[in-house]
């Protein structure tokens, strides 16, 4: 748990391409050593780490570098949609705890989201990524049609 933490945020110049960059200050503990690109990081504005308490919240974000700079800042970005934040307020004061480094699997969620997208363009995309309905009917509890062979997914063996 890092609980002296800093949350900032930066905007780009139009002629630098513009958007919000988001760094994480983190307060002491940890060498650099020990971080990675891609770590999952939980942040809240409380140290319970719960949105009821005091209104709060708590939210996702993966480091965009390897570890914390010279001065413990490190480039974050939100996995979720981010907290209300003042436009005026630069900085605000978080708890965070590193969960685990997650690269294999937000690589693997960016490509089905990109997979999602190309969807519409190409038709048999969407019979791709749709699970067989008797995979359906199974996850909802219903029993396999013995038409569809021994194992019920659809491949009858004739």
């Amino acid at each position: 748990l890092h609980s002296r933490c800093e949350l900032f945020k930066y905007h780009r110049k139009k002629e630098h391409g513009g958007g919000t960059s988001l760094f994480l200050q983190l307060g002491g503990g940890g060498s650099r050593k020990s971080y990675a690109k891609d770590d999952l990081w939980v942040l809240s504005d409380n140290p319970s780490f719960s949105d009821a308490a005091s209104k709060g919240w708590t939210r996702f974000c993966a480091s965009s570098w390897h570890g914390p700079n010279h001065e413990g800042r490190m480039q974050v970005r939100w996995l979720a949609t981010p907290p209300r934040w003042p436009d005026e307020q630069k900085s605000i004061k978080v708890f965070a705890i590193r969960a685990a480094e997650f690269k294999t699997e937000l690589t693997m969620l960016e490509h089905l989201s990109q997979l999602q997208e190309l969807s519409s363009k190409v038709p048999v995309m969407e019979s791709l990524l749709k699970a067989p309905a008797e995979l359906e009917r199974r996850a909802s509890g219903a029993t396999a049609d013995a038409s569809h062979g021994p194992d019920g997914l659809g491949f009858p063996f004739n």
